[in-house]
């Protein structure tokens, strides 16, 4: 579950970067993380993009954004969709397969001092302890721990920009 820059817009709305409707669906948790006013967390009413403007604007539920929004995170939409998956043969048993576990799954695994954070993208502020999946290749996933809070690019993409070793360390498959 990705940590992602908001911008404020009033109290039940909030925008992003590009295009971001899927990931926000309604009914999906949400937590708001407003400075020193702490967190909110909430759902999502509804989402919708304007080509426009570049933004997706999210409802939420509840008066609870405050003009002090840094950024959010998004939570499972669906807690109880536990992903499975299998190896098909010997040689594709180093990579995650697309369909890996649920958001859900994924955070009960990692605990307290790491947190999962789903797939790599970008713009989104990565705090140290993030753990992201990201394909390293055509098919090849690999999962990587976030080091040190940085905002995504395209040069700290986990294992593949220029300098993604500053900020990610990978953590599976084990580097040889």
């Amino acid at each position: 579950m990705a940590t992602i820059l908001a911008t404020y817009v009033d109290s039940t709305h909030f925008t992003i970067e590009g295009e971001h409707t899927a990931e926000f669906p309604a009914g999906r948790a949400v937590t708001l993380y407003q400075g020193s006013y702490g967190t909110a967390t909430t759902s999502v009413v509804s989402s919708s993009y304007s080509a426009t403007t570049g933004l997706t604007t999210v409802a939420i539920k509840g008066a609870v954004c405050l003009t002090y929004l840094v950024s959010v995170k998004r939570g499972p939409s669906d807690p109880t969709s536990m992903g499975r998956h299998g190896h098909t043969s010997e040689s594709d048993a180093g990579y995650i397969p697309a369909s890996l576990a649920s958001d859900a799954q994924m955070d009960r695994l990692l605990g307290e001092v790491m947190f999962w954070d789903g797939d790599w993208i970008t713009p989104v502020a990565y705090l140290g302890g993030a753990v992201v999946r990201n394909e390293i290749s055509a098919g090849d996933y690999a999962i990587f721990y976030c080091t040190e809070t940085h905002v995504s690019d395209a040069s700290s993409e986990p294992g593949v920009g220029g300098y993604w070793q500053d900020v990610w360390a990978q953590i599976w498959p084990y580097p040889s």
